[in-house]
């Protein structure tokens, strides 16, 4: 049986190569290199891609991060992750190149994504908390119990 996090990975490498059909800028994709789960180089960077189904100790996760990198997060849209999100974003809005894809494979429509520096330059703090829960609201959350399950 095919692990969630094994699943995820996949399901975030088949997402980026189709993603670069245009472009044609991925040179190579590199699994499990330098503490990330795919490390991407890119003609014009090296893109580290971080798969995680929910992410436990999101500030030691991020305290780890190097903020100058282009850092690509892949997580469930469950609310655990909403919620992390609120908890942890005065710190991920200072990484300025930082890209967050909150996904379901299984929903009609599979992700939304969030760039939080780009998004707090641009949003309304008063309705922080509205924003994301209706960009949440366009993917079916999902657990990793159920996305378990789908994959057995």
């Amino acid at each position: 049986m095919e692990t969630v996090k094994n699943y995820l990975i996949d399901w975030a490498k088949h997402f980026i190569k189709n993603k670069d059909l245009v472009t044609r800028s991925i040179q190579s994709i590199e699994e499990s290199k330098e503490n990330a789960d795919l490390l991407i180089i890119r003609t014009d960077k090296t893109q580290y891609v971080y798969v995680e189904s929910i992410l436990k100790q999101p500030e030691l996760f991020f305290e780890k991060l190097n903020r100058e990198r282009h850092i690509t997060l892949f997580l469930l849209n469950c609310p655990d992750n909403i919620k992390m999100l609120q908890e942890v974003w005065n710190t991920i809005k200072h990484f300025s190149h930082l890209t967050i894809y909150f996904i379901n494979p299984f929903s009609e429509e599979t992700k939304w994504v969030i760039q939080p520096a780009m998004h707090e330059r641009i949003s309304d703090r008063d309705t922080f908390k509205t924003g994301l829960k209706s960009m949440s609201e366009q993917v079916a959350p999902i657990t990793p119990e159920q996305l378990g399950k789908k994959i057995a």
